[in-house]
């Protein structure tokens, strides 16, 4: 594999991407995400976390690193996966950022920038999982 993180929702023409369709890819669901430990450019990661958490209610900016204790065992993460079961924003690195838009249902992953934290916005409870890669 060329080692990446491939998100759980498929992109048509683009190899070994798996579509919401119900497709499998190695006897795993459309919705796994299929994390390989070596990046695009060849650099292995060595370390990982992964969390499932809920934010409560409306919130604005909820930093991930000092309510979820993440970024302690990746202190920089190459690759950033973050699905959420309601839309939400996220920020990188810092409040100051543009968001990113995360549509309800929905898993972006982010490669190629570093990253030390996330800011999540929400306007009501919001189920969230983060992996980082690192």
């Amino acid at each position: 594999m060329s080692g990446q993180i491939y998100p759980s929702y498929g992109l048509s023409g683009v190899t070994k991407s798996r579509g919401i369709s119900g497709t499998t890819v190695g006897g795993k669901n459309a919705l796994d995400v299929n994390i390989v430990a070596e990046t695009s450019g060849g650099t292995k990661f060595t370390v990982y976390e992964s969390k499932t958490f809920t934010i409560s209610g409306a919130t604005t900016d909820t930093n991930i690193k000092t309510t979820q204790s993440m970024f302690g065992t990746v202190v920089t993460a190459k690759s950033v996966a973050v699905y959420s079961d309601t839309s939400c924003t996220i920020k990188l690195n810092a409040t100051t950022n543009n968001g990113i838009v995360l549509l309800a249902g929905e898993e972006k992953v982010i490669e190629g920038l570093d990253i030390t934290n996330l800011f999540i916005t929400t306007t009501a409870n919001t189920a969230v999982r983060v992996t980082l890669l690192g």
